[in-house]
């Protein structure tokens, strides 16, 4: 399953997706990854972006808590990063810096 591209608004939608996903069977760091590193395989780009690595591509979200204690904590976003911009996150207004 891919996720598809991040962005702050879609976090309801993302985290839904990431507990029914738990619900059925899966580990925590599944879902997390199926948005990150598996999107980048499907259209072969791993080399460009998908993992955090010197030389590829990067979009950030950071959260205050760790999601693979619970999921949920991926609404604790305090900083989205995409194409080299930063945002604080303010639920799906954000500041640009």
């Amino acid at each position: 399953m891919l996720a598809g591209m991040w962005h702050q608004c879609e976090a309801t939608y993302l985290l839904s997706r990431n507990k029914a996903m738990i619900e059925i069977g899966m580990k925590p760091m599944e879902p997390i990854l199926s948005a990150t590193h598996d999107i980048a395989t499907a259209p072969h780009k791993l080399d460009q972006l998908g993992t955090l690595e010197k030389g590829k591509i990067a979009d950030l979200v950071v959260v205050d808590a760790d999601p693979l204690q619970d999921i949920n904590n991926l609404r604790k976003i305090s900083l989205v990063m995409k194409e080299d911009r930063s945002s604080i996150a303010t639920g799906c207004r954000s500041r640009k810096s």
